[in-house]
């Protein structure tokens, strides 16, 4: 039942399987999956509660610790997954699974200092795929930043930039970590001086997403930089997607409604992010007839 997804019959079946002694582990902490993904929090609280009771810290299992964490993680229980992280970290021993929730939760918790100390050793863990360490460098980051910025200023964030090592100031999550925060607080002169050197030479289609994905309201450089490239190759896909996304934010409508434009004649596939900031234009120039037929035309168009 739990393999089809039919998680109301699997709890009940689990939960007379544990009663009855058979593999009572494993059934309550399948039970207690079974019961989150219906929603029920209070099922799942009860049987994550049996499991804890159902063994001593000295001889719980890493994999009841882990199913115990992740699930109150899930069910928004902080306090609870701290307190569980903290308890039983000292009896199971270090495994890179536990370690990985360590920085999970820290980074739920906002202690994003101590996540980043740990970022180094899970970037070299080959039990860590990329994809995780490259979110966690971001968001720690991320997070950071914007405190540093909102309790500091930007002498103390630019500091703290300047203080890192080499590995972090040239991991593209991190970077793009920190120009998220410089663009939303409209540092456009610190902004430009981290991205124009690659955007100059060796900006690739994932690169000029990542800008695309800032909260960028006006970035003359890195605009003219972009309009040099297409004078070069006019109909490159990537370089259109980006003039118009830094055009628009530059209060440049027609400009970026052009480049948009000229992005869909050439067929190519776009993203949600190019439609809604092109009918955003045509909206902006009062074409209010063409920008929703626009919307109408990639309303299935997945989020990008």
């Amino acid at each position: 039942a739990y393999l089809l997804a039919d998680y109301s019959q699997a709890e009940q079946l689990l939960i007379k399987s544990a009663e009855h002694e058979v593999m009572p582990n494993c059934s309550y902490a399948l039970a207690a999956d079974a019961a989150n993904k219906q929603k029920l929090s209070a099922n799942t609280e009860y049987y994550l509660e049996c499991l804890v009771q159902n063994g001593d810290a000295a001889n719980v299992t890493l994999e009841q610790v882990i199913v115990i964490i992740t699930q109150q993680i899930s069910l928004g229980n902080t306090p609870k997954a701290r307190d569980l992280m903290d308890e039983y970290h000292k009896h199971i021993g270090h495994d890179h699974r536990l370690f990985s929730l360590e920085i999970e939760l820290s980074i739920i918790e906002e202690r994003f200092e101590h996540a980043i100390e740990l970022l180094p050793k899970a970037i070299k863990d080959k039990h860590i795929t990329e994809t995780k360490t490259n979110l966690w460098c971001q968001q720690a980051f991320q997070g950071h930043f914007a405190l540093l910025i909102s309790s500091d200023g930007q002498a103390k964030l630019e500091k703290y930039w300047q203080s890192l090592s080499k590995q972090f100031k040239q991991h593209q999550s991190v970077v793009f970590a920190y120009c998220h925060v410089l663009a939303q607080a409209s540092l456009t002169q610190p902004l430009e001086k981290l991205l124009l050197p690659t955007l100059k030479f060796n900006a690739d289609s994932e690169y000029l997403k990542r800008i695309r994905q800032l909260p960028i309201t006006r970035a003359d450089a890195l605009l003219n930089q972009v309009q040099k490239h297409l004078h070069k190759d006019p109909h490159n896909s990537n370089w259109l997607a980006c003039l118009g996304f830094l055009a628009f934010g530059a209060g440049q409508f027609d400009m970026s409604a052009k480049a948009y434009g000229t992005l869909l004649k050439n067929e190519v596939n776009v993203d949600k992010q190019d439609i809604v900031i092109y009918a955003k234009a045509l909206t902006a120039k009062k074409e209010y007839q063409s920008a929703n037929e626009l919307l109408l035309a990639y309303a299935e168009l997945p989020a990008s």
